[in-house]
């Protein structure tokens, strides 16, 4: 579950490694899952980047550190919490996803556009 104050490591070629998680776009005290859209804080950059450190960013959470049971009987709970770097219409930022992304994303078909960018999908 990603809250306020959550750091999470971001998946995408945009050149940022780490968010910081301002608020989750669900209404107030609200937890992010998988899928979840939150407005977030750049903490760490790697070489040049558009995107600088301190920049207010949109990012769409693809793995989280909790993840539940699915309709098949499997569980799928991944190490660490990731996101994706979107525009405001929801468009992913980067043109690469490197790592897993769940397929809990298959809920909203908004999001299609980042599994098919995704490496693997599990």
């Amino acid at each position: 579950m990603v809250q306020s104050r959550t750091v999470v490591k971001v998946i995408d070629n945009t050149g940022v490694t780490f968010v910081r998680c301002i608020s989750v776009l669900r209404g107030p005290r609200a937890m992010g899952s998988t899928g979840h859209t939150i407005v977030a804080s750049v903490r760490d950059t790697k070489g040049v980047s558009k995107i600088q450190k301190g920049d207010v960013v949109r990012a769409l959470i693809v793995r989280s550190k909790n993840e539940k049971a699915r309709y098949d009987g499997s569980w799928f709970i991944p190490g660490e919490s990731a996101c994706v770097l979107v525009n405001a219409t929801g468009n992913p930022i980067g043109t690469r996803i490197k790592g897993l992304v769940s397929k809990t994303l298959l809920k909203n078909r908004d999001n299609l556009k980042i599994l098919t960018l995704a490496t693997q999908s599990v």
